[in-house]
């Protein structure tokens, strides 16, 4: 459900300030990022536009990552429950990347300001 009736450019354009934002509040793993973008803006992004900018941000130091196992339970061909442990991959903000979101954040407080 969409919360925000916000433009997909402007989603874009301030992509990685959503994702520090979401990242603030506790880690998460990609595909969970792309969900809660989608049902806070409403935009599906493709997976290579996700894991673009978190891979930019990982080698700018802004957020980090590690790789954890989640045990999923799935139904065989045959219709037989079974559960393993999968990788998943949870990106988490550094102090850096909080940095960053606090200066964003300001800047576009000032911009919002300036034009009133």
């Amino acid at each position: 459900m969409k919360k925000y009736q916000i433009s997909r450019q402007a989603v874009l354009e301030n992509f990685q300030t959503i994702l520090l934002r979401r990242l603030s509040k506790n880690p998460l793993h990609g595909y969970g990022l792309r969900q809660e973008v989608r049902d806070v803006y409403g935009y599906d992004f493709y997976p290579r536009t996700f894991y673009d900018h978190l891979k930019i941000m990982e080698r700018r130091k802004l957020v980090a990552s590690r790789w954890d196992r989640k045990m999923v339970t799935q139904l065989s061909r045959l219709g037989v429950r079974y559960s393993r442990n999968i990788p998943i991959k949870i990106y988490e903000i550094t102090g850096k990347g909080m940095e960053q979101l606090t200066n964003s954040t300001l800047d576009l407080q000032l911009l919002l300001r300036s034009m009133s």
